[in-house]
């Protein structure tokens, strides 16, 4: 019948817009996701309108358009809040960690890579934990506090560690060399050096996800 084909319909301009942005980001991108918004919301189907917002944010973001990008995830958290999707909550989280980093409004990314952190404890995914505990050294170290960077890379590196990420394991560690040096603390930055060299770089498929 005619829902059915245009609920299908709807499914296929999400994933042109998730193509269209990992191949051409730009309007191209927004057109497809704005027609499956459309089409979703004329039939209710709330669940996948807030995937379509999530999802759009990356090109969004490309293109500069951070206020609309934070707005679509705002409202993309309340619909998944209301329909208790913990895992949607966890994405859209980091993502709202991500754009607000961009706008450098630090206090808001540092809230919802906390947010990210929780949500995705709750909900057993270490790995998205690994991430946000990464995501929230990136931004003590730009703020100037080495200290709780150091602290919170060794906190990934470990997550990382028991999940077999190698890649993602070698990607903190090397954030806290860093961050060491900058401490002067070279002795300790050097030998973590080493034992990174000695991690093999094939990596688990363990890519976080930004989009549903």
């Amino acid at each position: 019948d005619s829902t059915r084909r245009e609920v299908m319909l709807a499914t296929y301009h999400l994933r042109m817009g998730d193509f269209a942005r990992m191949t051409e980001p730009g309007q191209s991108a927004i057109h497809h996701y704005d027609r499956a918004l459309e089409l979703f919301g004329k039939h209710g189907d709330i669940g996948r309108e807030a995937t379509v917002l999530n999802n759009m944010c990356g090109t969004l973001a490309i293109m500069g358009e951070y206020e609309k990008a934070v707005e679509n995830l705002r409202r993309a958290e309340e619909i998944w809040g209301r329909l208790d999707d913990a895992l949607g909550l966890a994405i859209v989280y980091n993502n709202l960690a991500e754009q607000h980093t961009h706008m450098s409004q630090m206090n808001l990314a540092r809230e919802y890579c906390h947010r990210y952190i929780e949500a995705s404890r709750e909900i057993g995914n270490a790995l998205g934990e690994g991430y946000g505990k990464l995501g929230t050294g990136r931004l003590s170290e730009q703020e100037g506090d080495l200290e709780s960077a150091c602290s919170l890379y060794g906190e990934a590196m470990r997550v990382f560690e028991d999940l077999g990420g190698r890649g993602l394991l070698r990607e903190a560690g090397f954030a806290a060399c860093e961050a060491l040096i900058e401490l002067d603390r070279k002795s300790e930055a050097d030998g973590l050096f080493s034992t990174l060299q000695e991690v093999d770089d094939s990596d688990l498929n363990t890519e976080e996800r930004e989009t549903l």
